[in-house]
Order: structure tokens, then C-alpha cells, then sequence
């Protein structure tokens, strides 16, 4: 069986043309912010006060990634654990 191209790359292809005059993919010069020690006290605070938050919305509240939030808590021997419920063993077990 032949393998075809998917319809979404030409339309992919055709956007970029219509709007940049080009079939080049268009990249942005991204600098990384500065971690300041604000940007760090902040998830941290939030992780000491609300353990079970999770990463995600550490990061949005903090407004940076949440690959940022995994860095500062594990530079600062902190890990986040999510509660499970599980069955306890009874005496008769």
C-alpha cells in the first residue's frame, strides 16, 4: 500500500506562504529569563504551604514553566508526591 502525504502539510505549507512570503519556518530569537531569587522563593513557598499542588499549577501561578518548578525543587531537594488511596491489609491478611 502507497503512503500519502497528509492533507494538513499542504495546508501547513500553503498558510506559511500566504503569510510570509515564504516556505521557511519562522523561529524566535528566545532568550531565558533570569532566575531571580523571587522567581525561586515562590514555587518553593507554594510546594511548603500546599504539598499536593501540582507542578502545573505551580507554574502557572508562578507564571513560568513547569520544567523551571521541577528545576528549582530539585535543586532544592524537594519533590512533589501525589496521594494515593490504597487497600490497607486487615490482621486476618
Amino acid at each position: 500500500m502507497r503512503r500519502t502525504t497528509n492533507h494538513n502539510l499542504f495546508a501547513g505549507l500553503h498558510w506559511r506562504l500566504a503569510e510570509t512570503g515564504s516556505f521557511q519556518r519562522f523561529t524566535m530569537n528566545w532568550e531565558p529569563s533570569v532566575r531571580t531569587p523571587n522567581i525561586e522563593d515562590n514555587p518553593l513557598h507554594q510546594v511548603q504551604e500546599t504539598p499536593s499542588l501540582s507542578t502545573r499549577s505551580v507554574a502557572h501561578a508562578a507564571g513560568i514553566s513547569s520544567s523551571s518548578v521541577w528545576r528549582i525543587l530539585r535543586e532544592n531537594e524537594m519533590h512533589l508526591h501525589h496521594v494515593q488511596r490504597v487497600q490497607t491489609l486487615q490482621p486476618g491478611d
